[in-house]
């Protein structure tokens, strides 16, 4: 995978990050065969992660991290953390996380909190963040903590712990992250907006 030179703040405030290239940018002027793909290549591509979120589960990330492009691309690329972390609070309130309820700024807030835990902690041991790491043969194979190594039973946030990085060699202390994911689930459940009473 090559990194493309052309890709930069959209705006003077830094804001919005993209093609410094396309004609949207440039003002009329197509220079993305300049940058490291070509105008075909960038027309065709699409993040991978679009393929498996669903419209909703795009929204709410969206809605949650508007604004945050380094925190968005952490979260977005990693589909099995932003499911694990909104089943997580939907299993504390019973309800479905949905995107009316960012409309609740506390919940908003809350809900980033949550997923922030993807740039607050020290990478995993293979220096990968994720629910995957490469195969011999450039596949994805899922990371697992090995809590045999830990003398520990399985955590019931081994999900959300496996995506940031926690395992025994990553330098995260495992006790100190389980409190803190229940800590922040704990938190964005409190502030989950409750449906008026009819």
């Amino acid at each position: 995978m090559r990194i493309c030179p052309l890709l930069g703040f959209l705006d003077a405030e830094e804001t919005r990050v993209g093609c410094l290239a396309h004609p949207l940018a440039t003002g009329g002027a197509d220079l993305r065969d300049c940058g490291a793909y070509d105008v075909a290549t960038c027309d065709a591509f699409l993040c991978p992660s679009h393929a498996f979120l669903s419209e909703e589960e795009a929204a709410i990330l969206d809605g949650a991290l508007a604004g945050d492009f380094h925190l968005y691309g952490l979260v977005v690329t990693d589909v099995p953390f932003l499911r694990a972390a909104l089943a997580g609070v939907s299993a504390r309130t019973g309800a479905k996380v949905e995107l009316r309820q960012l409309a609740h700024a506390a919940f908003r807030a809350a809900l980033r909190r949550l997923l922030a835990l993807k740039e607050e902690l020290a990478p995993g041991s293979d220096g990968l963040f994720g629910a995957f790491r490469p195969g011999k043969n450039g596949e994805d194979l899922p990371r697992r903590i090995d809590y045999d190594a830990l003398g520990s039973a399985p955590s019931p946030y081994d999900e959300i712990l496996t995506c940031v990085g926690a395992d025994p060699r990553s330098g995260n202390d495992l006790e100190a992250l389980e409190g803190e994911v229940a800590r922040r689930l704990d938190a964005a459940a409190a502030a989950f907006p409750v449906p008026a009473r009819r």
